[in-house]
């Protein structure tokens, strides 16, 4: 049966041991798992035990990656990621300019001076929450792809895009004409062909010049006869 200390788990870290300093202070320290593996011992001091391990647990946070994570980290303004996010992003040129004006338009105004370990699903869904729903639509595509690649290059533990509602589309209930009125429908247009105007009557002479080459024949008693050419 193997002994020892249970094994950590990688970006989690063990047990907090505190001192306290000559300057009143105190330390904290721990030993932290990273995402490739390797242990290694994280400090962090504050004027009390309390401040110690809020301050230990945000040096974790900032601590935690991979090898590979030397441009995006916990601490990397989302503004900075997006832009390294479309900058490697494989999509049509139509797409990424679509992307490029949403991010430049709205997600960096609105939240793009967070940093990475700031974000969290309350945050995220207050912001989407605030759009219409064409631009919300777009700027989830952008936040849900760019937040996975974090996570990809170790940036991230987890992406904060979870459980996000977008703003709904307000529906707006079709309405189907009458006969009457599609007959009603029909017949403006026939008087407006053969240039009538809307106050003239039927038999009046057309005021206008015949209008809608191309479109359904009108009636021959309202259409004005042209005399050919000599």
């Amino acid at each position: 049966m193997p002994r020892g200390r249970p094994t950590t788990p990688p970006g989690t870290h063990g047990g907090i041991n505190y001192q306290r300093l000559p300057n009143g202070k105190t330390r904290a320290r721990t030993r932290l798992r990273l995402y490739n593996g390797q242990t290694v011992h994280v400090v962090a001091t504050g004027t009390s035990k309390t401040a110690a391990a809020r301050n230990l647990e945000t040096h974790c946070v900032e601590r935690l990656g991979t090898p590979h994570a030397d441009t995006i980290t916990p601490t990397t303004p989302l503004a900075d990621l997006l832009d390294t996010w479309h900058a490697q992003h494989d999509v049509a040129p139509r797409s990424k300019s679509i992307y490029r004006r949403t991010i430049d338009g709205h997600i960096t105004p609105g939240i793009g001076a967070l940093r990475l370990n700031e974000l969290s699903p309350m945050v995220l869904q207050a912001y989407i929450s605030g759009l219409t729903p064409g631009v919300a639509k777009t700027s989830a595509a952008i936040l849900s792809a760019a937040l996975k690649y974090a996570v990809r290059v170790g940036g991230l533990a987890t992406t904060p895009w979870q459980a996000i509602r977008l703003p709904k589309t307000e529906e707006k209930e079709v309405v189907n004409i009458t006969a009457t009125q599609q007959a009603a429908y029909i017949r403006a247009v026939e008087r407006w062909c053969t240039g009538l105007d809307p106050n003239q009557k039927d038999d009046e002479k057309p005021r206008g010049r015949e209008r809608g080459h191309g479109a359904p024949p009108t009636h021959s008693s309202n259409r004005r006869k042209r005399t050919p050419a000599r």
